[in-house]
């Protein structure tokens, strides 16, 4: 396990060392269950920002002096962008589908999917021929570093596992998973693998973390043992309104011991992830 940062660095300098630590390149940095996260992707970001190890926000949303609030608090920033969707609010949706009409003009596969049907207003991309969209994602990443963010979350890898309207497999998954944390570390940026745990043996060593969902409530916590015994967080956020669907009581006590018991940081989250949250006692 990685060692704790001593208290005597500043917090400019811890958060360097926390982010070297994530990549393999520092044992400065600890990764434990005992670490503090949140994670805040709609609704008014709290002023000051929570006072936590790690905080995961928005790319767009996410003005450049909350993440330097942040920062100034010691905490590693987390950008978030959905890699495996086309989110139609987004102010680059444009270039997508621009991109898209023109590979369809050409006679090639396009790149926007059927919808994804818990999220409205989502589509899926095609990872297949992620080489095709990657420079809009590279910009995404862009923005991200220029904001001031640590580290980057990749949310939707796992479109092998539903109907995108493309042949995706897993092996596409984790082409287009690799080519992300490549261009995420060149931008200068540490990159967060998000669920698709069947991948995590194939991932691990690229990426810098591992983010959760619901890994209590799906018995999976124990696909991240990969990550954990690399020395980097793993994190996850369980969400009662996804027990009460599934007909479980929340049980935090009996939750916070399965995330303690795999070395996993928890919260407790809403699902639309406003900036209430609940931990471990």
């Amino acid at each position: 396990m990685i060692d704790r940062i001593p208290p005597a660095l500043v917090p400019g300098a811890r958060v360097l060392l926390l982010a070297l630590a994530c990549l393999g390149l520092s044992s400065g940095a600890r990764a434990d269950s005992s670490l503090t996260w949140d994670w805040i992707l709609s609704g008014r970001l709290p002023s000051p920002p929570p006072a936590v190890d790690y905080l995961d926000t928005d790319a767009f949303d996410t003005p450049a002096d909350f993440v330097a609030a942040a920062k100034a608090n010691g905490t590693t920033t987390i950008c978030y962008i959905s890699a495996g969707t086309l989110e139609n609010w987004r102010p680059d949706r444009g270039a997508f589908r621009k991109l898209d009409r023109q590979q369809r003009r050409r006679g090639n596969p396009p790149i926007i999917g059927r919808k994804y049907p818990d999220w409205p207003g989502e589509r899926w991309l095609n990872f297949a021929r992620h080489k095709v969209f990657l420079p809009l994602m590279v910009k995404r990443m862009k923005r991200c570093r220029s904001k001031g963010f640590d580290m980057i979350e990749f949310d939707n890898l796992d479109g092998y596992a539903n109907r995108t309207g493309f042949k995706i497999r897993k092996r596409h998954a984790v082409r287009y998973a690799r080519a992300l944390a490549r261009k995420a570390k060149r931008v200068g940026l540490v990159p967060i693998q998000k669920n698709a745990t069947e991948l995590a043996s194939r991932l691990q060593r690229h990426f810098g973390a591992l983010l959760l969902e619901d890994c209590a409530l799906y018995d999976f916590c124990g696909d991240a043992a990969v990550y954990r015994a690399a020395g980097k967080p793993v994190f996850d956020a369980e969400y009662p309104e996804a027990w009460s669907d599934e007909g479980m009581p929340f049980d935090l006590d009996a939750v916070c011991a399965t995330t303690d018991a795999a070395d996993i940081s928890l919260i407790v989250k809403s699902l639309d992830l406003n900036k209430s949250v609940q931990r471990c006692p």
